[in-house]
């Protein structure tokens, strides 16, 4: 068996899969069956992602032991050969899925422009008894966005643990944004807002160095005019977020108070979310996005 990567992708023409010889002839041609792993929970089914794939099966001997059909046109599945490696063929048409899956967004770099290299011979001694071969190591897969923001604010977070809050919002805003939800941007504007609001509260509470009783902080929090007053005694946002913060407020309230629903477009959400980001790192310094 010889299995990686080709230097073409054909998802089209679904020239990728497992290709099968025996005594020398193609009996099955770009093969992506469950019988070799093509299916959820295996490989996962043929998608362009995984359209480098390419794995050959080389048998050679008596034409009686040929896992072929009767007309030697096709595999037959449950041939014993067949039964034989298809548990070793599986594991290798998964982890080369994987693998192009890994690099998608890279090909050119990362596998079309290598023209030359060396194929590493694994011997298996017995085929049936195979359950993990050698293979190369997977590169770590592509972090998702919650990940990566997450990650980059572990340290802050486990100091200021007020923070924590503030940017998982940010990822679920960013997560719902990405969803065909047709009031998506409806929801993600609301949550900025509302994030805003918790992060002008945390500061206050936790950053201002000021004592804030209950009372007081309920009274200053039933008007936003207040709050972004009371915040601006220790930091300088500019007035043009300022005036954005408040452009976005208005909408805000439109979309909560109003009867007639407005319109949020895919701009107003991700330059407000630009405006947040912002000022949550101004306000607690250390956030990263």
């Amino acid at each position: 068996m010889v299995a990686g990567l080709s230097r073409q992708s054909s998802p089209a023409t679904g020239e990728y899969g497992v290709y099968v010889y025996c005594n020398d002839r193609l009996i099955a041609r770009r093969l992506k069956s469950y019988d070799v792993g093509f299916v959820k929970g295996l490989a996962g089914q043929p998608h362009p992602e995984i359209s480098l794939v390419k794995v050959i099966v080389s048998l050679n001997g008596p034409a009686q032991l040929m896992p072929w059909n009767s007309s030697k046109s096709a595999i037959a599945p449950n041939h014993k050969v067949f039964l034989a490696i298809r548990s070793l063929l599986i594991e290798l048409v998964k982890h080369y899925a994987s693998l192009s899956r890994r690099l998608k967004g890279s090909w050119p770099e990362s596998v079309f422009k290598y023209t030359t290299g060396k194929i590493v011979v694994a011997p298996v001694q017995a085929f049936p008894a195979v359950k993990s071969p050698r293979l190369p190591p997977l590169p770590k897969a592509k972090l998702r966005y919650a990940d990566v923001v997450v990650q980059a604010n572990a340290q802050v977070g486990k100091e200021k643990p007020w923070t924590v809050g503030l940017y998982e919002s940010i990822v679920a805003v960013d997560l719902i944004f990405r969803q065909r939800l047709e009031q998506k941007n409806r929801i993600c504007l609301i949550l900025l807002d509302s994030t805003l609001e918790i992060a002008f509260k945390e500061f206050l509470v936790n950053e201002s160095k000021e004592k804030y009783g209950e009372h007081k902080l309920l009274q200053l929090f039933n008007n936003r005019d207040d709050v972004q007053k009371e915040v601006s005694r220790f930091v300088d946002l500019g007035m043009d977020t300022w005036k954005k913060i408040n452009h976005y407020y208005r909408l805000r309230s439109k979309l909560i108070h109003e009867k007639a629903t407005a319109q949020i477009t895919n701009s107003e959400v991700n330059d407000y979310r630009e405006v947040v980001e912002f000022v949550l790192t101004e306000l607690f310094g250390e956030l990263r996005f």
